[in-house]
């Protein structure tokens, strides 16, 4: 365990210590509204595991009550992203740290390196020149993200008439915009192209089909176009991120809940329990003692998974889960079935809360959601 100045503790399996690899994702393009919604019904000193990945849907459960958050990942890079993110916005001015997300922030770790883990200093001393296009964007994910939407620019709709549908305030003009300016035949092409399993493989990674319901590609789509007809375009910061790659300026609400300024206090005060843990997720369970989780954040970690892996990640899962606590799992796809599934049936899917903390969630990509009851 490494202890710094802000309290916040970087965790590295000594038996089996992991390969540094690239920063794959720079952000978590996720709405973690949906995830505090869950959080907000349990205990106030709820003990949450949550897969890192970008670090900010951990990040902005530290904002709600006295959680005490453990983020996993089995890359050591995301987890010193982590940690970067979170010291530049407690000890920097917050305007100042925000920007670093957007803007070259090669500098950042030689500015705030008092305040960082030796294993971080020593990973960015290496890698500085990774954080040039910004913390948020710095990770190969990322970099696909900026191609697809160039080429988005070049052969569906222009970069104006992005900003325009994402800018509206109104919604009666949004949909008329929406229905009469966007959706012509490059943008269904374009959704047939998004939603098709070999570009999203080629995006992301190969993904496992286990399960998938037949008509994955159709409710993708409905998705995506949810996004742009249920709530207001110009507060909706994960459709700027993918369109337009800002946040939308002058709109503190429309912020992932960490990056608002309102929240940083509770930012601050949570560094002192929030814990960064470089390994495997089953691999840390199994070192943890059973019934201690309350909440498990699983960003579509089984969308990739070979094997075993489901049924070993269940089991440890069930062991480690307090009863009346809660997982929820992000998925790319729409599943048939549930995902998670345990010998001793601890595991209780819960298809009305599913539905209803996806309709929570405000995002475009990676918003199908199964939640379950620990028994």
């Amino acid at each position: 365990m490494d202890e710094n100045p802000n309290d916040i503790k970087i965790w590295q399996s000594e038996s089996a210590p992991l390969k540094e690899g690239k920063i794959q994702f720079g952000q978590m393009r996720e709405d973690a509204r949906a995830e505090g919604a869950l959080l907000r019904k349990l205990r106030n000193d709820a003990r949450v595991v949550a897969v890192c990945s970008g670090g900010d849907t951990a990040l902005s459960l530290l904002t709600i009550g006295e959680s005490k958050v453990t983020a996993v990942d089995s890359n050591p890079a995301q987890i010193y992203l982590t940690e970067l993110k979170a010291k530049a916005l407690t000890n920097l001015d917050f305007e100042q740290a925000r920007n670093f997300f957007s803007e070259d922030a090669s500098e950042l770790p030689l500015k705030i390196g008092v305040h960082i883990s030796d294993a971080s200093k020593q990973y960015w001393q290496k890698h500085r020149q990774d954080l040039k296009p910004g913390l948020s964007n710095c990770g190969v994910v990322d970099h696909k993200v900026k191609t697809n939407r160039d080429l988005f620019y070049l052969s569906v709709q222009s970069a104006p008439k992005t900003e325009t549908m994402l800018t509206q305030t109104n919604m009666k003009a949004q949909l008329n915009t929406f229905n009469n300016d966007w959706v012509n035949w490059q943008w269904k092409l374009a959704l047939k192209t998004m939603s098709n399993k070999a570009n999203l493989a080629l995006g992301v990674g190969d993904i496992s089909m286990h399960a998938v319901a037949k008509d994955y590609a159709e409710q993708v789509q409905k998705k995506i176009e949810r996004a742009f007809t249920s709530v207001l375009t110009s507060g909706n910061s994960y459709l700027w991120q993918y369109f337009l790659g800002k946040y939308p300026p002058g709109n503190e609400e429309a912020l992932p809940p960490f990056l608002r300024r309102s929240n940083l206090l509770f930012l601050r005060n949570g560094l002192s329990r929030f814990t960064l843990a470089a390994e495997d997720l089953c691999g840390w369970l199994r070192e943890q003692p059973s019934e201690s989780v309350d909440y498990f954040v699983l960003s579509n970690i089984l969308d990739f998974a070979k094997g075993q892996y489901p049924e070993m990640l269940s089991e440890e899962i069930a062991r480690v889960g307090r009863s009346g606590g809660v997982v929820c799992l992000r998925s790319l796809l729409p599943r048939t079935e549930p995902m998670l599934a345990d010998r001793n049936r601890r595991l209780l899917f819960d298809a009305n809360i599913s539905q209803e903390i996806e309709n929570v969630d405000q995002g475009a990509f990676c918003n199908f959601i199964q939640v379950y009851g620990i028994k």
